[in-house]
């Protein structure tokens, strides 16, 4: 555990004096060796569905940046959704822009911080060599109560709650949006509205971790599912020419068999979409 801490601590002085990071690898691969989670204070080991979601929204495209500007995973309790959207946000700012604003989002402070967030924290605090008294990681990280950075990068994450006035002319990189089934009042529409991806920054986009909504009630959520909807469902087929994975999803059987993906070019959005039996795919 020493050696591995005084790796990752000497990668990341070498990152700071070339201005760049030294792990812009697969964000998978960086999750594999980098993303502690509580359950085995061990780096994640991700599912195939896990895999191909995360390959197919932050693989580059041929113009160097991600394929989609809205991201939305939905899936049934004890998936690992929070999981998932606190990976993306570190692996964001640990190895892509610098000096970017990275936001955390819930209907209230309480659950800003306590989702995605309090899992960033957590895989920080079980990385070797983090200090607990003084709440940093040497060299890489200094967390807070409701913002941390990243010291090789400059990046910032913070924890916010709706406040549509507040967040004028915010800037984020990524922003992660809990539960959104609950933003359902008018400030929270405002709120959306105000944070759309940033056009100035190539790899700005909008990621969603959330449970099914209701019907005539988490207006915000059903716009974006029936957006979702409009686009194509994919294939297994096409799952693994485009991600190298081959049967992440149990249920596709044959090439041609559907997967819970649905791709929307013109909304530029991904939405993985799982419900039902299908969906317990987590042990």
């Amino acid at each position: 555990a020493l050696d591995q801490a005084a790796s990752h601590i000497v990668q990341a002085i070498e990152a700071k004096k070339k201005g760049v990071s030294v792990l812009k690898s697969d964000i998978c691969e960086w999750a594999e060796e980098r993303f502690y989670v509580s359950g085995t204070e061990q780096p994640i080991t991700l599912y195939p569905h896990q895999k191909v979601f995360l390959k197919l929204c932050f693989t580059k495209d041929a113009r160097g940046r991600f394929p989609y500007r809205t991201a939305i995973y939905s899936t049934i309790k004890k998936s690992g959704k929070s999981t998932i959207a606190a990976l993306v946000e570190r692996w964001y700012a640990e190895t892509q822009r610098r000096n970017q604003e990275l936001y955390c989002l819930g209907n209230d402070m309480e659950q800003a911080k306590l989702r995605s967030f309090r899992e960033i924290a957590r895989s920080l605090e079980l990385t070797p060599g983090y200090n607990r008294n003084r709440n940093i990681l040497p060299g890489q990280w200094v967390v807070q109560k409701t913002q941390m950075r990243c010291l090789t990068t400059g990046n910032e994450i913070r924890a916010l709650s709706v406040d549509a006035k507040g967040e004028a002319g915010g800037a984020p990189a990524i922003q992660v949006w809990t539960e959104l089934w609950g933003f359902d009042q008018e400030e929270a529409l405002r709120f959306w509205d105000e944070l759309t991806p940033v056009p100035t920054i190539p790899d700005s986009l909008r990621l969603v971790e959330t449970y099914a909504g209701y019907d005539g009630e988490s207006v915000l959520l059903q716009q974006q599912y029936e957006l979702g909807l409009e686009g194509r469902q994919l294939t297994e087929g096409e799952v693994r020419e485009r991600t190298g994975i081959a049967g992440s999803f149990h249920e596709a059987k044959n090439d041609d068999d559907l997967v819970p993906l649905w791709e929307n070019k013109a909304a530029s959005m991904l939405m993985y979409w799982d419900s039902g039996p299908n969906a317990r795919r987590m042990p």
